[in-house]
C-alpha cells in the first residue's frame, strides 16, 4: 500500500509538473495575444487620430467658408442698409425741395441740419447756382455727387444717415412746467442744461418765433418775455448729426416761455430793506408773504404772471403798519369821593386802555371814550377812605404805556360847626368842641383877627387870643371847622365874653352917677 501511495504521489507530481508547464505555455500564449491586441489598439488609435485630424481640418475649412459667407452677407446687408438710408434721405430731400419756394436756402438749411457747418459749406461750394434750376430729382443727384466728391477729397465716407438706437432729447422734469420750458431772461441762458440726451453726445439749439430768430445774448440783453420755440439737434463728438432708428435726424422743438422777474425782485428787496431799517408792527408777517412770492418767481410751478405778482407785492407794501413807540401822556384822575364806586378821569386818545390801581393793589380796566373821558369800577370789597390815592396808566394799541396819573380820595361833606365855649373877659384862650379829631379850627375875634388850632383826639380844641386883642363882656367870637378835604363848616358857632359880678355892679353904678349929674 505504501508503495502504491508513493507511486500515486510520483504520478501526481508528474501531472502537476505537466500542468505547470501547460499553464506556463498558456501564459506565454496570452502574453503574445495581449501584445498583438495592444499593437492592434495602437494602430487603431493612430488611425482614429488621423481621422480626427482630417475631420478637424475639414471643420475648420467649413468654418472658414461659413465666416466668409457671413462676412459677405453682412457686407451685403450693410450695403443694402446704406442703400436704403440713401433712398430714405433722398426721399426726405425730395419732399423738402418740392415744398420749398427758395431751393438754395432750403438746401443750405437741410445740409446744416444734417452736417456740421464746415461740412455743409464744403458740400454747398460744389453745387453750382444753375443746379438749383434743375428738376428736384436732378438737384438731389447733384447734392449727392457734391457730397461724395467732398467726402473723397477729405478722405471721409459720405453717409446720409448714421442711426443711434433709442437716442432722444427730452425736457428735464424740473424745467417742465405745463409741458413748457420756463426760463428767466435776466440771467445767462444755457439750453443744454434744460434737456436730457445720451451720454457722449451734445446738443445744438436755436430759439425762434415765426420768422424771428433771437440770439441768447439778445434775449438776456433785452430781457425778452413771452412764448417762443427752442429747437435742439443731437450731435456726436465730431459735431455730426445723430439719427434715430427711423432714419431721421434727432431734432426736437420745445415750447419755451421767457420771463423777467427782475422788476418784482427789486421791489421785494426794497421792501425788505425798509422793514429791516424801520419799526413795523407787522413787518415779519409781510416778509413771510414776500418770501412766498419770491419763491414763485425764482422756482415757478406755473408760468409766472410778473405784472400780477408786482401788484400783489405792492399790496403787501401797503399793508405795512407803523410801529408806534411813543407812549401816551399820563391820564388825569379826578379826585374821588370816599365810598364812591367809580373812578373817572381824562385820557390822551380815544380807544386807549386805562388801568387803575387801588390802595389794596387791586386793579380795574377801562377805555378812553370818544369824548376823551374814562371811568372804571371800584373793585368789590375796595373801600376808599379820605386821603387814599389811586393811580392810573394809559396804554395805546402799540403797547406803549404812559407814566402814572394820581387822584385823591376826598370827603366833600362839611363838618358840623364847632362848639365855642363862653369865655371870660380878658381871657387869653378860646376853647370849644369840634366834630372830628384833626380838623382845623379858625376863630375870628371882634377885631377881625383870627387864630387857628386843631381838634384834639378828645374832640376838644383851643386857640390863643391874638396879642392886643382885649375881650370885653358881651364880645362875640366865631369859630369854623375845616376837614382835611377842605370842607368848611357852613354855620360858624358864636361864643360870648362874660364879666365877673363885681365888675357888673361897678358898671351899673357908674351909669347911675352919670345920669344924676345930667
Amino acid at each position: 500500500q505504501q508503495k502504491l501511495n508513493e507511486a500515486n504521489n510520483e504520478r501526481q507530481e508528474v501531472d502537476n509538473g505537466q500542468q505547470q508547464k501547460l499553464n506556463e505555455a498558456n501564459n506565454e500564449r496570452q502574453e503574445v495575444d495581449n501584445g498583438q491586441q495592444q499593437k492592434l489598439n495602437e494602430a487603431n488609435n493612430e488611425r482614429q487620430e488621423v481621422d480626427n485630424g482630417q475631420q478637424q481640418k475639414l471643420n475648420e475649412a467649413n468654418n472658414e467658408r461659413q465666416e466668409v459667407d457671413n462676412g459677405q452677407q453682412q457686407k451685403l446687408n450693410e450695403a443694402n442698409n446704406e442703400r436704403q438710408e440713401v433712398d430714405n434721405g433722398q426721399q426726405e430731400l425730395l419732399k423738402k425741395i418740392n415744398e420749398s419756394t427758395n431751393r438754395e436756402s432750403t438746401v443750405k438749411r437741410l445740409l446744416e441740419d444734417v452736417y456740421s457747418k464746415e461740412n455743409a459749406r464744403g458740400i454747398l461750394n460744389k453745387i453750382k447756382p444753375e443746379d438749383y434750376n434743375l428738376s428736384s430729382n436732378e438737384l438731389i443727384n447733384k447734392i449727392i455727387k457734391a457730397g461724395i466728391d467732398y467726402s473723397e477729397e477729405n478722405n471721409s465716407k459720405y453717409k446720409v444717415f448714421a442711426s443711434v438706437p433709442k437716442a432722444n432729447i427730452t425736457l428735464k422734469s424740473e424745467y417742465n412746467i405745463g409741458n413748457s420750458l420756463v426760463v428767466r431772461s435776466d440771467k445767462v441762458i444755457k439750453p443744454e442744461d434744460y434737456v436730457n440726451y445720451p451720454e457722449g453726445y451734445h446738443v445744438q439749439s436755436y430759439v425762434s418765433k415765426g420768422k424771428e430768430y433771437p440770439s441768447l445774448d439778445d434775449i438776456v440783453k433785452k430781457r425778452v418775455t413771452g412764448s417762443y420755440k427752442i429747437t435742439y439737434r443731437l450731435l456726436d463728438s465730431k459735431d455730426e448729426p445723430v439719427y434715430g432708428e427711423d432714419g431721421q435726424a434727432i431734432v426736437r422743438s420745445l415750447n419755451v416761455y421767457f420771463y423777467n422777474p427782475e422788476p418784482a425782485l427789486d421791489i421785494i428787496k426794497e421792501i425788505e430793506e425798509d422793514i429791516d431799517e424801520n419799526n413795523y408792527q407787522n413787518g415779519e408777517e409781510i416778509k413771510e408773504g414776500l418770501e412766498k412770492i419770491k419763491n414763485e418767481l425764482e422756482r415757478p410751478t406755473k408760468i409766472p404772471d410778473v405784472p400780477a405778482l408786482i401788484d400783489e407785492i405792492n399790496n403787501k407794501k401797503n399793508q405795512l403798519e407803523n410801529l408806534d413807540t411813543t407812549a401816551p401822556d399820563a391820564p388825569k384822575v379826578k379826585d374821588t369821593e370816599s365810598g364812591s364806586k367809580k373812578i373817572t378821569g381824562e385820557g390822551s386818545e380815544p380807544g386807549n386802555d386805562i388801568t387803575v390801581t387801588f390802595p389794596s393793589g387791586k386793579t380795574s380796566q377801562g377805555k378812553v371814550g370818544q369824548d376823551g373821558q374814562w371811568e372804571v369800577d371800584v373793585p368789590a370789597g375796595e373801600e376808599l377812605k379820605p386821603g387814599d390815592k389811586v393811580t392810573a396808566k394809559e396804554t395805546d394799541p402799540s403797547g406803549n404805556e404812559s407814566s402814572s396819573g394820581t387822584g385823591n380820595v376826598i370827603d366833600t361833606t362839611a363838618p358840623d360847626a364847632p362848639k365855642v365855649k363862653d369865655t371870660e373877659s380878658g381871657s387869653k384862650k378860646i376853647t370849644g368842641e369840634g366834630s372830628e379829631p384833626g380838623n382845623d379850627i379858625t376863630v375870628t375875634f371882634p377885631s377881625g383877627k383870627t387864630s387857628q388850632g386843631k381838634v384834639g383826639q378828645d374832640g376838644q380844641w383851643e386857640v390863643d387870643v391874638p396879642a392886643g386883642e382885649e375881650l370885653k363882656p358881651g364880645d362875640k367870637v366865631t369859630a369854623k371847622e375845616t376837614d382835611p378835604s377842605g370842607n368848611e363848616s357852613s354855620l360858624p358857632n358864636t361864643g360870648k365874653t362874660k364879666g365877673d359880678f363885681a365888675n357888673v355892679i361897678l358898671f351899673i353904678l357908674g351909669l347911675v352917677l352919670l345920669f344924676k349929674r345930667k
